[in-house]
């Protein structure tokens, strides 16, 4: 008899330890859900597998409007049109504001831009640099690093140099990105 209870004792120990393990893989399959609070968040923003897509992508062989010496004004609005509503977003159940590394870099890139103007307008001031232009220098260099494409491209650089490529590159579809960019804006109000 005492046999018996140790055989069901054991058999309920091992349907206990059962459920528990099943219960731990039904708990670590199923996705994290973020709080998105402090360190609580996605590092993508999941806006759908098209992000994946890639497109050709001819590149503008005019680049009239990224030339350093355009009206500051006409160059301002057209460098801001890339990154609608300073490229931010509201995420989480906190409307926790973010923004989106391809955003980020556009606003560097226009940053550095800018800095650059003011000094060739004003050779003699004794502007100092940035602490905003020194973390947009090294964010780029970060990125490009980060990316690390292996693309191969023709020689650009002799004997004229250009901005474009000869081939249209294989890029990400950004239209999807500025689309679901701007519904979020839309839908939590964040407007310049």
């Amino acid at each position: 008899m005492a046999d018996i209870n140790h055989i069901i004792k054991a058999f309920i120990c091992v349907q206990i330890a059962g459920v528990m393990l099943l219960r731990a893989f039904i708990y670590f399959q199923k996705p994290h859900e973020h709080s998105f609070l402090g360190d609580d968040y996605p590092t993508t923003w999941t806006i759908g597998t098209a992000m994946q897509e890639q497109i050709a992508t001819p590149f503008d062989r005019e680049s009239f409007h990224f030339q350093l010496d355009l009206d500051m004004g006409l160059a301002n609005g057209i460098w801001d049109s890339y990154f609608p509503g300073k490229g931010l977003i509201k995420l989480g159940p906190h409307q926790q504001t973010f923004t989106i590394s391809m955003f980020h870099q556009l606003r560097c890139l226009s940053h550095i831009r800018s800095d650059i103007i003011q000094r060739q307008r004003h050779p003699n001031s004794t502007l100092e640099n940035s602490q905003l232009t020194y973390h947009c220098i090294n964010y780029i260099r970060q990125m490009v690093l980060c990316r690390a494409d292996a693309d191969i491209e023709t020689g650009l650089y002799l004997p004229h140099l250009k901005a474009y490529m000869d081939v249209p590159y294989r890029c990400s579809n950004t239209k999807i990105l500025y689309d679901a960019l701007l519904d979020n804006q839309r839908r939590h109000g964040i407007v310049e």
